[in-house]
């Protein structure tokens, strides 16, 4: 009586807040059905069926994202077991159920889904024995919308004891579904209507004809600019300070570049591979590098804008190890750094629009 009387009060509450939904803006209610199974209550495994379909009611209120507080109301089957009194082997065949209370711990893992955690007390029922017990319980929600969730949870009654049987264990496995209170969208409301105001006809202005623009007066800026070159190329065949023609080709942009700005001043650094000793690869390197700067002089840039050095085999760009990589370390840098110039610059400033 007990238990029907507690299923009864669940469900009442649940249609009570149903109806109250505002006052209820941090409750849930909810229903879940699984399968529950029995430790420690058959004496014999013959003639006992200690497992059974399952469902409950459950109602909670969310104190915050981490803490609640939730009553649960679980049938638990009908359970058949076996037990020992008096030195003889008895039988029992009646339902199971359980009222439960319990804080709620939640851990949300991401925005969709939660793990929770339940400890409390469950009062106990079958057939005329009864038992308050602790209950735990372990889980995780997901949120399907704002006002509805899933859950899946293990739960168990641990050690009900009548003085008949001894220890009784129950676990319930569970799916269920859980309903928000007061976690009710927003209603959208309705644009007002209003009439457009009436359009006035407006007469057009006359259409006086433009004055013509005067004659642009030219005007002399003088402009600040800046310039930075690195060159880098592979221009020399195997022990040879002598340029190739296509090397001699690939200078031409720079010779372009230090002839149109007097100012700018270039580094000539040569370099080489690994064969050979250091000694004649440094001297090998200086080579190139003059022989660029020669050419260079040879096409009109000013020597004095040039400074010329060599380093060997020092800082390669490629492994040696290879007839490619050792074809790029062939090579000489010319590094012009940034300078400044000053150009003359005719501007012509835009007319002013004659007044309609």
């Amino acid at each position: 009586m007990k238990t029907k009387f507690a299923f009864t009060l669940l469900a009442s509450l649940i249609g009570g807040s149903l109806l109250a939904q505002s006052a209820f803006a941090d409750v849930y209610v909810g229903g879940r059905a699984g399968y529950s199974f029995l430790d420690d209550a058959c004496h014999q495994t013959s003639d006992c069926d200690d497992d059974s379909g399952a469902a409950g009611l459950f109602m909670g209120y969310q104190a915050n994202d981490w803490l609640g507080v939730e009553l649960g109301a679980d049938w638990l089957g009908d359970q058949g077991i076996n037990y020992m009194k008096n030195g003889s082997l008895h039988h029992a065949d009646h339902n199971l159920s359980a009222i439960s209370l319990a804080p709620k711990f939640s851990y949300p893992i991401n925005q969709d889904v939660d793990l929770f955690a339940k400890v409390g007390a469950a009062y106990m029922q079958y057939g005329n024995a009864n038992d308050v017990v602790p209950t735990g319980a372990v889980g995780a929600e997901y949120h399907i919308s704002k006002k509805w969730d899933a859950r899946v949870s293990y739960q168990r009654y641990q050690n009900m004891d009548d003085g008949v049987f001894d220890g009784m264990d129950t676990n319930l496995v569970s799916v269920g579904f859980s309903y928000k209170l007061g976690q009710s969208e927003p209603e959208v409301q309705p644009i007002a209507q209003t009439e457009p105001a009436p359009v006035q006809e407006v007469q057009p202005e006359p259409q006086v004809a433009p004055e013509p623009a005067p004659e642009p007066v030219p005007q002399t800026k003088w402009v600040v600019k800046e310039h930075g070159l690195k060159n880098n190329q592979g221009l020399f065949e195997l022990n040879s300070a002598k340029l190739t023609e296509g090397g001699k080709e690939a200078f031409q942009p720079l010779i372009a570049t230090l002839l149109k700005y007097p100012e700018a001043q270039a580094t000539i650094t040569g370099y080489t591979d690994s064969t050979g000793s250091k000694d004649y690869n440094l001297q090998l390197s200086k080579k190139r590098a003059q022989a660029v700067a020669d050419y260079l002089v040879e096409n009109g840039v000013n020597p004095d804008k040039l400074t010329v050095d060599g380093l060997g085999e020092k800082d390669p760009i490629a492994t040696n190890k290879t007839l490619d990589g050792r074809k790029q370390n062939r090579r000489v840098e010319i590094t012009i750094p940034q300078f400044k110039y000053k150009v003359k610059e005719t501007v012509t400033p835009a007319a002013t629009p004659a007044a309609v």
